[in-house]
């Protein structure tokens, strides 16, 4: 069977275009962290979805204090126990680096958690009260900030018990009175 029409080129070049027909200009590129039409962020949700996340990153960091022990060790039983971890000598520091930054993102983690669930549990304390019949009440940004404040102390009671809460109090003292010492103007003799 034969046919009339002429068989094209081979390979066809997807890439390159004459002048008279340029290469397709995709649209604008959208960071979808910042385009509204992704929706919002809910962050219960996210942290229900990826929970498995935080317990990978608990064991990295429980195997990055192991091998920033076992590098700490010297002779021949610090050698056993580095050959035994695969502690690289070399990365040592980028191991320590690695689990401050862990470290303070946990932290960062922890502290975000426990102001939501006081902002949570001040917005069901409304809704108890407009459900009970009483006007609805909209706290303003110091009452919110007191009752994160609160809620954070009764996280640190629950940890550590009373003596976290003053040592916290203690710290969070001294960091204000060094901060007031330096808005002073600073005394000249005269």
């Amino acid at each position: 069977m034969r046919s009339d029409r002429t068989q094209g080129p081979r390979f066809r070049c997807c890439v390159s275009r004459t002048a008279t027909h340029p290469p397709p200009t995709p649209g604008p590129v959208v960071d979808p962290r910042f385009n509204s039409l992704s929706g919002n962020l809910n962050q219960h949700a996210f942290e229900q979805s990826y929970d498995f996340l935080q317990e990978i990153e608990e064991k990295e960091i429980k195997t990055l204090k192991e091998k920033n022990k076992a590098a700490q060790v010297k002779g021949k039983k610090g050698q056993k126990l580095r050959k035994k971890l695969g502690v690289d000598i070399e990365n040592t520091e980028e191991d320590k680096e690695r689990l401050s930054t862990l470290l303070n993102q946990r932290g960062e983690r922890n502290k975000s958690q426990v102001v939501r669930n006081a902002k949570s549990s001040v917005k069901r304390a409304i809704a108890a009260r407009v459900s009970e019949g009483g006007a609805a009440y909209y706290p303003k940004q110091r009452e919110i900030k007191k009752m994160e404040a609160e809620a954070r102390y009764d996280e640190l009671k629950k940890k550590g018990g009373q003596g976290a809460v003053k040592k916290a109090l203690e710290k969070r003292r001294k960091k204000n009175s060094a901060k007031d010492k330096k808005l002073l103007p600073a005394r000249t003799q005269g």
